[in-house]
């Protein structure tokens, strides 16, 4: 637990876009990518698909809060997927919504809330 305990439950880690390099075979543009790190409190709400054939695999909708840093960067969009570990088990958490705010002039509240899906693959359950 860190600053924000007990609330810091979970940790979100996006690989966003950094720079550009050129691949020395192929002399192509290739992305660079960089982590970035979200702590946050995220609460499960209850799994909706369970062993998928040939996969042991439990898809969770879940929401929460930012802690630190308390807004996402303007990388992080929705759709895209983050590593995370939440309350100690490690899958993937894939954002669906931002909280965004319809009204471009209004103040950013001090934590951001989202909602998502977290999937566990392996020893789901």
């Amino acid at each position: 637990m860190g600053a924000y305990s007990p609330f810091d439950n979970a940790e979100l880690t996006f690989q966003v876009y950094g720079s550009f390099s050129l691949d020395p075979t192929t002399g192509n543009a290739v992305q660079n990518f960089l982590p970035e790190t979200y702590i946050c409190n995220i609460q499960l709400e209850g799994a909706f698909e369970e062993q998928n054939q040939g996969v042991n695999k439990v898809s969770t909708s879940c929401s929460g809060k930012l802690l630190s840093p308390a807004i996402f960067s303007e990388k992080i969009s929705i759709g895209m997927e983050a590593a995370a570990t939440i309350n100690g088990v490690e899958g993937i958490v894939r954002i669906l919504d931002l909280g965004t705010n319809i009204l471009p002039f209004a103040r950013k509240t001090q934590f951001q809330s989202f909602s998502g899906v977290f999937e566990q693959v392996g020893k789901a359950g």
